[in-house]
Formats: structure tokens, C-alpha cells, sequence
């Protein structure tokens, strides 16, 4: 028996008169494999749309990241910029500082000088020239020459510190006793016999007491402290 037009046309209006029926009709004709497709369809958009979705998430972040790390480089380079400029200000401090130390230790020096020329006097010595440093291996802050009463010529050697330690009156007294240092002194136009200070602003009581020990002088502004032991040299 034939299918012929008018059967197609019936069968057309009996799908219409009864929807229901087309399901039936499609798993009839169609394979399984074939009805899921349009579910899989609808998996493979959906699953389209979540990768989509992921990518744009990945490229905010990946956006979010380039402009941290642009963040970071601005921060580095003002770092960078800031060590730059403290390591220029840090430069002219140190020179600045050590301006202000030389002006100090000349100043130092300065009074020490005119304390130590006062004091001698008053003991008894006549001066014999101005106050001086003398600058050679190992420097003397001040050198004085002086006369004694049988006239000798005797140079005061004295070395003066803001603050005075009992480190400073060992390393002071260990230069004065070598022997090769005073050969070096008297070679600079300064020979034995020597009198042997120290001049402080402020002193240590070990400092004090060092001096004592050391057999040397100490002077502070008002005057002199401890009178040196002897000359030595």
C-alpha cells in the first residue's frame, strides 16, 4: 500500500487535532541519538557561555594584575627617587658635619691652647711662642714651647677632647711612650724633655683616675686639675 498525498495531508491534520502526538511521532521516525542532540546543544551553549564568562573573569583579573604591578613600579621608582635624593642629602650632611667638627676641633684646640699658656705661666714658665698643633704621624693637638727657670726649653704636649675617656688617656700615654714616636717628634722640630697634658671639656672619673696612673696632666677651662708627674723623655 502506497503513502500517497492525501494520506500525508490526513495525517498532518490528525498531528494538528492531537499535539501529543508528535512526540511519538519524532521517536518513531528519529534515533535517540538524534533527539538528544538539541539537548546537547543547549549543554554545549551553556557551557560556551560559563567559558566566556571565565575568560572575561581571567581577563579582569589578568587587568586588575597589569595595573597592581604598574602600581608597584610607580611605588618602586618614587623609592628609588626618595634613596636617590636622602643618599644626596646624606652627602651634603656628612660634609655639612664635617665642617661642623673641624670648626669644633679648632676651636677646641683654640682654648685648650690659651689654658694651657695661662697655666704654665702661672707655674713659673716663661712662653716661648704661640700655642700650635702639629700635624705629623700621629697629630698633637697643642705644642707649646716654654722656658723653665734655669732656662731650659721644655715642650708642653697636650691632646684635648670634648669629653675625655680613660681610653683616650691610655692611647695618649702609649704614644707618648714610644720611643720611636718621640723620634719622629724631634725630627718635627719638637725634642725632649716634654710635659705631657690632657685637656677636657668633660671627664670619665676612670679618666681622672688614668691620668693619675699615667703620671699626666689634666687641664679643664678654669685651669689646671692634675699637675704632670715630671717630664719625661
Amino acid at each position: 500500500m502506497s503513502f500517497t498525498v492525501r494520506d500525508y495531508q490526513d495525517l498532518l491534520k490528525l498531528l494538528n487535532a492531537h499535539p501529543e502526538w508528535r512526540e511519538e511521532m519524532r521517536r518513531a521516525l528519529l534515533s535517540d541519538d538524534f533527539l538528544s542532540l538539541p539537548g546537547i546543544v543547549r549543554d554545549l551553549a551553556a557551557a560556551q557561555q560559563r567559558t566566556e564568562e571565565r575568560l572575561e573573569a581571567l581577563a579582569a583579573a589578568q587587568q586588575r594584575t597589569e595595573e597592581r604591578l604598574e602600581a608597584l613600579a610607580a611605588a618602586q621608582q618614587r623609592t628609588e627617587k626618595r634613596v636617590d635624593e636622602l643618599a644626596i642629602a646624606q652627602k651634603n650632611t656628612s660634609v655639612e658635619l664635617g665642617r661642623l667638627s673641624a670648626v669644633i676641633g679648632a676651636s677646641l684646640e683654640d682654648e685648650a691652647g690659651n689654658v694651657l699658656a695661662t697655666v704654665v705661666r702661672q707655674k713659673g714658665y716663661r712662653v716661648l711662642d704661640e700655642p700650635a698643633s702639629l700635624r705629623f704621624d700621629g697629630d698633637v693637638d697643642v705644642v707649646l714651647p716654654i722656658e723653665d727657670a734655669q732656662g731650659r726649653r721644655i715642650w708642653v704636649l697636650m691632646e684635648s677632647k670634648m669629653r675625655l675617656s680613660r681610653s683616650d688617656v691610655i692611647r695618649w700615654a702609649q704614644r707618648v711612650g714610644s720611643a720611636e714616636w718621640r723620634q719622629s717628634l724631634a725630627q718635627a722640630g719638637c725634642p725632649a724633655p716634654y710635659l705631657v697634658y690632657v685637656y677636657a671639656i668633660r671627664v670619665d672619673a676612670s679618666a681622672r683616675e688614668a691620668a693619675r696612673e699615667q703620671g699626666m696632666g689634666l687641664l679643664r677651662g678654669y685651669g689646671e686639675e692634675i699637675a704632670p708627674a715630671g717630664e719625661i723623655g
